[in-house]
Formats: C-alpha cells, structure tokens, sequence
C-alpha cells in the first residue's frame, strides 16, 4: 500500500532589491526543485531596476509582492505572513539552490524536536567562481554552541528550512538588531527547537564585493544588543552560566573584524575586553599572533 498522506506545503520567500540581474535564477532554482510541493513568494523591497519585469514574466507561478524599501527583514516577515506553508525557506535573490535542496531538508523534519534544518553552502564570486565550501554544521541542541560563536553555516539567508510554528512561538525577525538579525532568530528558535544539518553543499552563496568598512558600526552595535538581549531572554536560561564566554568571544570577534579593516586601535581594544572577559581567549590571540609571526618571517626568507 502506497503513503498517500498530503506533501506538506514549503513556502519559500525571496526578498529583493535591485538584483533584476540574478532574480530570474533564484526563482528557477526553486521552480526546479524536486520537492513536489513549493509555493513561491518574492517580495520586492522597493527595486528601481529591472526586477518587477523579470519578476511579472513568471505569472501565476509565484507570488510577487511589492513595498517600499524597508531592508530585508521586512521583506521577508510580509513574505512569511503571506505564506501558506507548514514549512518556509529563505533564499537571497542574488543565490542559488540545488534542486534537490528542499527534498533533502523536509526528511529531517520527522522528528517534532527540530525546528530548522540547515544545509551545506558553496561560496562563489559574482560569476560563480568557486571560492570554498563549508560542510560541517550544527545539529542538535545548539544554543550554548550558537551563544558562544560555535557556529558552522546555520542561516537563516539561504540555507535554512524553518518549521512554521518556530515564528508564532518565537516572534519574526528583528530589523532593529540588523545586520544580526539572522543570528539573533536563530538563537530564538535554538531556546525551544533542536536544529538538523544536511552536509551537502545544496546553496551556491554569491559573495559580492564590499567596501573596507562594511558598515562596521552597524556590526559592532548589533553584535553586542543581541547579547544583551540573549541574556535577558528567560528562555536561554540554560546558558546564563556562559555569559562571561560569550561576550569573550563576540569581543574577539569584533577585534579580528576591525584588525581585517586595519583599524588596529580599536582592535587592540576589542582584544583586551575579549580577554577580561573570557581571559581564556589568549590562547586564542597567542595563535594568531604566532601564526602571523611565521607568515612575516616566511615572506622575508623568500
């Protein structure tokens, strides 16, 4: 006898803004995937290109949605609220999925605990050169891992299949916390769900050039209000005991992002608050500094 239960619903929401010249892949990424039942909803956030054009040539076959330019997180809540499905994935406009990708995550969801299932991603360049690939990813409970900064891909942007009823338990995304808002969700949902990891590379995230800055001001503010809201958060009771860890390691991490950006004060800076904090992180610190020593001497040898 066959299963001839229903195919639960994935919707899947495409936030856009001006990538009139990739949106046509993303969309046919999903129209060709071999899960049999997708719906569509593209949520144009305000474009001045040519992406309604493109967008309007697929008829009935998606749900285009338009505003006025809000950022991402709020193309993707209106596309959340006007989805249908028991499932919802994201997918940037300017990536790509595998087909098989949806098929491979919604095997995973037959254990009730998880709440997100992410994927494999292959990083390329804005023509799809391979840059590298991440295949290693958190499963199970993941919440202190996530708080800590133990993170291997998660999402949510282009690789995350999240259960329907993680938003009513746990809220939407928040674009006051932007650009962390795909982490601080995450850590949501990471409070009451376990979260299952497919290791095949299933995305092909397009990295684009950015400016030195990278609107590191944003980053710095985010990645500190999201901490604070973690650890006020009843639900991430569990990890209270690490809060000192935690705020160790978003320090380091602040510090390695404005070295990269060769603001070396601020850097130095991030470093000494990371260590009082976490003063187990100079292990941290000693590694690169020895690696960068090795790296100078190399290059002069040479």
């Amino acid at each position: 006898m066959t299963d001839e239960r229903p195919v639960p619903l994935i919707s899947v929401v495409i936030p856009n803004f001006n990538y009139g010249r990739y949106v046509r892949q993303a969309v046919d990424s999903v129209l060709n995937q071999t899960y049999p039942a997708v719906e569509v909803i593209v949520v144009d956030d305000g474009s001045t290109d040519d992406s309604i054009a493109a967008l309007e040539s697929y008829g009935g076959r998606i749900k285009l949605l338009r505003q006025k330019n809000g950022g991402v997180h709020t193309a993707r809540n209106a596309g959340i609220k006007a989805s249908a499905g028991v499932f919802v994935a994201f997918l940037d406009a300017d990536d790509v999925w595998k087909p098989t990708k949806l098929e491979r995550q919604a095997e995973l969801f037959a254990d009730p605990r998880v709440g997100l299932v992410h994927c494999g991603i292959t990083y390329v360049d804005i023509k799809e050169k391979w840059l590298s690939t991440a295949t290693n990813g958190l499963r199970g409970s993941v919440l202190k891992d996530l708080v800590l900064r133990n993170i291997g891909v998660v999402g949510p942007g282009s690789t995350a299949l999240v259960r329907r009823e993680c938003f009513e338990r746990v809220g939407m995304f928040d674009g006051g916390l932007a650009p962390s808002e795909d982490y601080e969700f995450c850590v949501r949902v990471a409070c009451h769900y376990e979260f299952e990891f497919v290791p095949e590379p299933l995305v092909l995230y397009r990295q684009h050039p950015v400016s030195a800055s990278r609107n590191l001001a944003k980053f710095e503010q985010s990645s500190v209000a999201v901490l604070c809201r973690i650890f006020s958060n009843p639900a991430a009771a569990e990890v209270f005991p690490y809060k000192r860890h935690a705020f160790g390691a978003t320090y380091r991490i602040l510090s390695g992002v404005f070295y990269q950006d060769g603001r070396r004060a601020k850097a130095i800076w991030y470093g000494l608050r990371a260590l009082a904090a976490w003063p187990p992180s100079v292990t941290y610190f000693m590694r690169k500094l020895l690696a960068r020593k090795a790296a100078t001497e190399e290059n002069v040898s040479s």
